[in-house]
């Protein structure tokens, strides 16, 4: 009798462990998920800092263009604009450096 006893606790031991073990399995690809998720939504937050801040420096850059006709114009100039009346000297080949030796040699 004490042996039966004794199988009963072990029998119901082993089936508490078997389904604590068969809980952890059933719940390890969930976690994984889990993980996965939180990882993209750390990633989209901080992309979303990145982008709000990008839209604040914007903000503030064309509040200046309005407000600041030398800042508009320095932009301008930086886009390859010219104001009219200007004349523009575009030069497409460095001088090479026998034809500067030959400039600075004439030189009185």
């Amino acid at each position: 009798m004490r042996g039966w006893m004794i199988f009963g606790r072990l029998a119901r031991a082993t089936a508490v462990v078997l389904l604590l073990v068969l809980a952890v399995l059933a719940l390890i690809p969930r976690y994984r998920t889990y993980e996965e998720y939180r990882r993209k939504r750390d990633r989209m937050r901080d992309e979303n800092r990145r982008l709000a801040e990008l839209a604040r420096d914007l903000e503030i850059r064309a509040e200046r263009l309005l407000s600041e006709p030398e800042f508009a114009k320095q932009v301008a100039r930086e886009a390859g604009m010219v104001e009219a009346g200007e004349v523009v000297f575009k030069f497409t080949n460095a001088p090479s450096a026998s034809a500067t030796d030959a400039w600075e040699g004439t030189r009185p």
